[in-house]
């Protein structure tokens, strides 16, 4: 892991500080465009004008012709897809399968590099497709050692004839495999099933490779002829003919990629596999070929032994063909019952293995899709069918069943696994890396039809559906649905538990609670008086003390306001109630509040307009701050809704609510006439100043949180929301979006961790990196200019704000790995480095500083932790320490928590701290822009990744990260290791390493982990022993404790730095360690 993270570290260094900018070097001076300034190179300081370059280059520099060869070099991904090397899931033998199981691994190659491979092999296909007769043996062999690849096919070879229209007289194989935009594909007149399109095909394989040959017999000329090209197709070889003496006709193309190009330096393991998983699917799509890989034949009969490859064990497999298409189809995850009559539900989703012309296409499309509309209706009516009428479902099973509604589609879809493979006329794709097909299924010619027995009726269809035999796909959709009625039944089970739990807690337990709500609860006066009017009562949720005393005095504004809205302050988030255990919710303070204020009980169901008469408060308001962390509390109150209470959720009830509230403020000055702007956004806000010109004038007031609003604003807000200005929160009917809504929810704070990293990783390439704004896609300013009574669906909760949440949660948690900062942390240094901060100033000042230049805009108590952790250098903490301690900053008797209030201590800058980052590179940084301002960089390029020195801790939403401490040292060993062996240069071992600890650290066999030892000395024969060192970050005084109850006597002799305890144990104790 810290090698990659070295190398990574190199690599990025480099290019965020030269790479990303055209740049010359001219007099030994880097002269970067764009930045205009003192810029330096070595030792070498000039003066320059990012004005002046354009006079610098001549007009062939600045406007450049390229041939079309030149063109696909230059702009490869146009031409094969993305030429670096990507991770991406695809399918190859498993290696333990002896050659008839497939797997599904993450490979890591280059998309450019297997397409040129794939062109030289769909040429192999369509010869096939052109003679069938003659085309019996395909050859595929591919040498890792010497980085070549070789595609051999018999059958009618390549006329070898002189073209008549070329004016150069060359050959057509010259033609076909040295010249662009040359093929027998161009007449869409003539009907053909071949993959071959747009000309490039097998050139491109030419042009990306060092060395291309060509050689042919041709039985139609009575010819051979053979030509080779160098050099990426710019030096061809005279062409070689001869008779061709009667042999069969063949054809056999032989190529070297250029792998430097595809950032290889030969053709790994993952390629090969994968272009041997290709041989395969040619043997499975070309009937009647035998295929070789490396001179083994491989091993596949048909088409449907092929697709036995992929067919979970135990799966029914059912087969159909025609003239055009080769189908099978199975059950996507297994699924059925086993012998012990248990449900097995493995994890299931429609897949698909499909081709065109024998191209394999991933990611599907037209064939794929016309398939599915023809199969899938008499699928559905022939699984509800078969559930309703089989004899093999117990009494029980039985029951179950016929509690569901009718079959649907999109359940049959969802546990349908389908193979195809179909000859379409002149196919055209998304994309010369034809991963997706795209000619509409209209002209498909004769494709159009596919297999009788996939029609109502068809064997297929009934086979497929039979709940009866195993492994069907009728029997997986019938297994589905009863994991559902277990799951229901389980979550019925789960609330009786919970409201027995709670019942028993419900005398202390609610008396705590009514404890604990003094101050912070204000009843609405109907409510409190109990005279029955509780339908007509809202209850405001915030924050806090300060946002609570708002929501009073709007309260107070609204006629009858404080007999029908009551007020609660939760002080504190909400535990998720979607993974919490029945006693951990049954002992939660705030659930047991919420339930006790509004009237709510666990595991009562809330479906009729008398249910909702027995409820205190008959809506819910959320009324929390704009930022990440207000976001989060509306997202875990909707959560515990949808979790036991989601018939609330429903539209028709209007139970929850949600008041959107202005993030800032801007007012005009004293001499211009206009309104006051308020901004839902942080967007709308940076789109406002750059209008403005003269917006520096006007005042500008951020509303962090609820307690900046003046009573004023509050009363004004309140009278907007009873006037119908609030957003409904609402989960939409079944079959209206409300399996969206429930699916959303349960993403976002189900178990399901991998599946939150991918909805995030999608996330972040839209991220504007702010954790203040509500919401980078302007919701809130969408909800906020809709109809009153706006609503919003959970789903729309869930992926365009509460995200908003867990990206700000992961940026300001976990650790930048360029220069091993948090954005607080990179805050505070920035601060450091523009005061010049070498003379120590007490910590809230320097947390006010930070405030100002940075516009940092969470809690000052968040912001001393900060500084004060960036000081700390005892053992366990940071290797590097870049503030100085200036008094008690925390030791290793408690980890740092032992620190003094931050009133009490000071600190300055590290010298070391603009050794690390050195204050030349400060002018080649990225800034972030807070309203118009320059704030700190997005980064920072530290000499050293301190993020390896230091270690990164974090947990975020999804995401957490855990790397050690390691010396300065060995880094800088290492670094200096690196950059003279040059960029590929694997990285020097390294163990974890902590300033101050004498103990051992010890790499585990996975070489991922590592396990820390103290250091303990016996005393022989006396039972007493002396402990002079802990593992890393035990702390002391907790040890201590811990020790007083194992031994007789102990005898602490720790200091805030070093660790000595003195422990004798009786025989006893001694005979039991």
């Amino acid at each position: 892991m810290i090698s990659s993270l070295l190398q990574r570290y190199n690599r990025t260094r480099y290019y965020a500080l030269f790479g990303g900018r055209a740049s010359l070097l001219r007099l030994g001076c880097l002269r970067t465009a764009g930045y205009g300034g003192r810029v330096h190179n070595g030792g070498c300081v000039g003066n320059w004008d990012s004005s002046d370059d354009s006079q610098l280059r001549s007009v062939e520099q600045v406007y450049q012709l390229k041939s079309p060869t030149e063109h696909m070099l230059l702009r490869p991904d146009a031409y094969i897809g993305s030429i670096e090397p990507a991770k991406q899931l695809a399918w190859t033998l498993r290696p333990d399968s002896c050659g008839d199981r497939m797997s599904e691994r993450e490979l890591c190659y280059s998309p450019g590099l297997y397409r040129i491979c794939d062109e030289i092999i769909v040429n192999a296909a369509d010869n096939w497709q052109r003679d069938p007769a003659g085309t019996k043996d395909i050859r595929i062999a591919v040498d890792s050692t010497t980085g070549t690849v070789e595609v051999w096919n018999n059958g009618r070879g390549v006329p070898v004839a002189v073209h008549p229209d070329d004016p150069d007289s060359r050959y057509v194989p010259s033609l076909l495999f040295g010249r662009l935009l040359t093929s027998s594909n161009f007449d869409d007149s003539v009907k053909a099933t071949t993959g071959g399109r747009n000309g490039f095909g097998a050139k491109l394989a030419n042009v990306f490779s060092k060395e291309f040959s060509v050689e042919t017999r041709s039985g139609q000329t009575g010819l051979e002829f053979r030509q080779a090209w160098r050099d990426n197709m710019t030096v061809a070889g005279e062409p070689a003919v001869q008779a061709a003496n009667g042999g069969p006709d063949y054809t056999r193309v032989t190529f070297k990629p250029d792998l430097a190009r595809f950032g290889s330096t030969s053709l790994d393991a993952d390629l090969v596999a994968l272009i041997q998983r290709r041989a395969y699917d040619l043997a499975a799509t070309c009937p009647g070929v035998r295929v070789y890989f490396n001179d083994q034949q491989v091993p596949v009969r048909s088409f449907r032994h092929y697709c036995e490859m992929y067919a979970p064990p135990g799966s029914l497999l059912v087969s159909a063909a025609n003239q055009r298409w080769l189908v099978a189809a199975c059950a996507s995850g297994g699924g059925g019952v086993d012998s012990n009559d248990e449900i097995v539900d493995a994890n299931y989703g429609f897949r698909h293995v499909s081709f065109v012309n024998a191209i394999a296409t991933p990611a599907g499309g037209r064939h794929v899709e016309l398939l599915c509309d023809r199969l899938l209706r008499p699928l559905t009516e022939a699984v509800d069918a078969s559930l309703r009428n089989s004899t093999a479902l117990g009494k029980r099973r039985r029951r179950l069943i016929d509690a569901f509604p009718a079959v649907k589609p999109s359940q049959v879809r969802r546990r349908l696994w389908l193979f195809c493979s179909c000859r379409v006329d002149n196919p055209s794709f998304e994309s010369q890396a034809k991963r997706r097909l795209t000619l509409p299924a209209s002209k498909f010619g004769a494709a159009a039809a596919v297999p009788e027995e996939l029609i109502k009726g068809g064997s297929f269809v009934s086979v497929l559906a039979d709940v009866g035999k195993r492994g069907s796909v009728g029997q997986a959709v019938c297994s589905s649905m009863l994991a559902a009625a277990a799951d229901s039944a389980s979550n019925r089970s789960r609330e009786k538990s919970l409201a027995e739990a709670s019942a028993a807690a419900s005398g202390a337990k609610v008396a705590a609670a009514a404890a604990a709500a003094a101050g912070k609860l204000q009843h609405a006066n109907l409510v409190a008086s109990g005279v029955g009017r509780g339908n007509d009562c809202v209850l405001v949720l915030t924050e806090g003390d300060s946002a609570k005393a708002l929501a009073v005095a709007g309260a107070a504004a609204v006629p009858g306001g404080r007999d029908r809205i009551g007020v609660l302050a939760l002080q504190g988030k909400l535990i998720n109630a979607r993974e919490a255990a029945p006693t951990t919710l049954a002992e939660s303070r705030l659930l047991q509040l919420l339930c006790d204020v509004v009237g709510l009980r666990l595991g009562k169901r809330y479906e009729t307009e008398a249910d909702l008469a027995s409820l205190h408060y008959r809506r819910i308001l959320i009324m929390s701050d704009q930022d990440t962390d207000g976001i989060h509390i509306r997202g875990l109150v909707l959560n515990l809704l949808h979790c036991f209470w989601p018939e609330l959720l429903l539209s028709r009830w209007d139970f929850l609510r949600l008041l959107v509230m202005p993030i800032a403020k801007a007012t005009p000055p004293a001499d211009v006439k206009a309104d006051s702007e308020e901004f839902y956004s942080m967007d709308s806000l940076a789109k406002w100043i750059s209008s403005k010109p003269d917006w520096r004038r006007w005042s500008l007031k951020y509303y962090k949180g609820l307690g900046g609003f003046t009573a004023a604003e509050g009363r004004r807000f309140f009278v907007r929301l009873f006037s119908g200005q609030s957003v409904r929160l609402v989960r939409r009917d079944a079959g209206q979006g409300g399996e969206q809504d429930d699916a959303a929810l349960v993403l976002a704070f189900g178990p399901d961790a991998d599946a939150r990293k991918a909805w995030l990783a999608e996330a972040a390439a839209d991220d504007h990196q702010s954790d203040a704004a509500p919401l980078s896609s302007s919701l809130a300013e969408e909800l906020n200019k809709s109809s009153p009574n706006a609503e919003l669906s959970c789903s729309d909760f869930i992926h365009r704000e509460l995200v908003q949440f867990s990206l700000a949660d992961n940026r300001r948690s976990i650790p930048a790995l360029m220069d091993g900062l948090k954005p607080s942390q990179r805050k505070v240094l920035y601060t450091c480095f523009k005061r010049r901060q070498r003379q120590p100033i007490r910590v809230p000042q320097l947390a006010g500083s930070v405030a100002e230049l940075t516009a940092y805009r969470h809690g000052d108590g968040a912001l001393f932790n900060t500084i004060v952790g960036m000081a700390q250098n005892f053992p366990g903490s940071n290797n590097i320490n870049l503030l100085v301690p200036g008094g008690q900053f925390g030791s290793r008797l408690l980890g740092g928590k032992d620190a003094a209030a931050a009133r009490y201590i000071y600190t300055c800058l590290s010298p070391l701290a603009r050794l690390i980052f050195h204050p030349d590179d400060d002018a080649l940084l990225n800034y972030r822009m807070e309203d118009g301002e320059r704030v700190e960089p997005v980064s920072y390029s530290p000499v050293v990744p301190l993020a390896v020195v230091n270690g990164a801790e974090g947990i975020g939403t999804g995401w957490n990260t855990s790397i050690p401490n390691h010396s300065l040292a060995d880094v800088m060993a290492n670094l200096r290791h690196m950059l003279r062996e040059g960029g590929t240069a694997e990285p020097l071992p390294m163990l974890p390493a902590f300033r101050g600890h004498t103990g051992r650290i010890v790499a585990m066999p996975d070489g991922r982990r590592f396990v820390s030892y103290g250091r303990l000395l016996a005393y022989a024969n006396t039972g007493i022993f002396e402990i002079t060192e802990l593992p890393v970050r035990v702390w002391s005084e907790p040890y201590g404790c811990s020790l007083a109850s194992l031994a007789e006597s102990v005898n602490n002799y720790c200091s805030d730095w070093r660790v000595r305890f003195l422990v004798k144990l009786d025989p006893s104790q001694l005979a039991r360690s």
